[in-house]
């Protein structure tokens, strides 16, 4: 008797447990981490012997497309303080993301990168359906790169 109430406990939980981990067809992702007009601000900072030296700045910013459940999210870092002053280097990266928020996946991606006097531009568009990423990247300053 004890054996058949432990198995048929044992039973119930499990089918409980399967209901819980069961997915909504329709609502495939109910958690949504993107606000429209978040913004975010942080700073890049490089510590040694004690001593914290700001090196970097990255604002992150969210806003919403015209299409439905389609976010636009900017991200720049930029170089500052201590690695600009001393080390006379400068870095500035751009990343501009389409993202769909319904299946939680970037669309396509447009980055543009400076780093001292290289320059790149590159795009990613992302194809789900094919399972295919077409990345393309250039030089600015010379196109037949």
């Amino acid at each position: 008797m004890k054996k058949k109430l432990s198995l048929t406990f044992l039973l119930l939980l499990l089918l409980c447990a399967s209901f819980s981990f069961a997915q909504n067809v329709e609502q495939k992702n109910p958690y949504n981490p993107y606000k429209e007009g978040e913004s975010l601000t942080y700073e890049g900072k490089y510590t040694r012997f004690g001593f914290a030296f700001s090196i970097a700045e990255i604002n992150f910013t969210v806003s919403k497309l015209l299409e439905p459940e389609t976010y636009f999210v900017k991200t720049e870092a930029r170089s500052k303080g201590t690695l600009v002053s001393l080390f006379n280097f400068k870095f500035y990266q751009r990343y501009e993301s389409t993202i769909d928020t319904k299946e939680l996946q970037i669309l396509k991606t447009v980055k543009h990168d400076e780093q001292g006097e290289r320059v790149r531009d590159s795009i990613a568009d992302f194809d789900y359906e094919t399972k295919k990423v077409i990345y393309v990247e250039n030089d600015p300053k010379d196109l037949s790169r």
